[in-house]
């Protein structure tokens, strides 16, 4: 599939501009609820949230507020590694992940109130947080639009390098979680927010992309 950073006309199909814009949402909305239920889960949450999530508590900020402040970090990567390349299109991305963070809150605030006690409980929430993620991802992906500026820099760096964008992809995840552990440790005494549930989701989203792919995307290439 043609990613929305290479693709020069907006889209390359006939889909209208509105329902794009639609499952993007929609996309976000479930990617989201799933960041929100990992989290809340309390085994750890997903390798590219540890960050976010721990500077949230160094900060005293909203996990939303943090990652829209790392997501902006990315988004200056991109135009540095990308210079000319750049397309302003691609400024979208900024009310685009200023909306994500904003669900990342709300997602957040609703279930605070949902009581998640226990191993079975919290085992649970955690894998079913996984399932909605990778439907999120996808529905996102789907859309043909725009990526998130933390996908966009991986996405800038495949380009530059020439390296396989999962290759990177993974390389960016274990980046984040390394610096979440550095960051804990220093300014909290412990891995704040990295658990046995983060190593499950690292490879959990993964498969459950490919296994839901073929519901969501049939036929199109990742």
């Amino acid at each position: 599939m043609t990613t929305p950073i290479e693709r020069p006309n907006g889209t390359d199909s006939g889909k209208n501009l509105l329902a794009q814009i639609l499952l993007l949402l929609t996309g976000m909305a479930v990617h989201t609820l799933g960041i929100a239920l990992i989290t809340r889960a309390d085994l750890g949450t997903t390798p590219i949230s540890t960050l976010p999530l721990t500077l949230s508590a160094v900060m005293g900020v909203t996990l939303g507020t943090s990652t829209f402040i790392i997501n902006i970090a990315f988004f200056l990567s991109q135009i540095v590694m990308l210079g000319s390349r750049f397309e302003r299109r691609q400024w979208l991305q900024l009310p685009s992940v200023l909306l994500f963070s904003a669900m990342i809150d709300a997602w957040m605030a609703v279930l605070s109130r949902v009581p998640v006690e226990g191993a079975v409980a919290c085992w649970s929430a955690s894998l079913l947080a996984n399932v909605v993620i990778a439907a999120g991802i996808l529905l996102q992906l789907r859309s043909s639009l725009i990526l998130q500026p933390i996908d966009g820099a991986v996405l800038a760096a495949s380009i530059v390098t020439g390296r396989a964008f999962p290759t990177i992809k993974i390389a960016n995840d274990v980046g984040c979680v390394i610096a979440a552990a550095a960051v804990g440790l220093v300014f909290l005494g412990n891995l704040y927010g990295i658990g046995a549930g983060t190593l499950v989701s690292a490879f959990a989203v993964g498969l459950l992309i490919k296994r839901v792919k073929p519901v969501l995307m049939p036929g199109e290439q990742l």
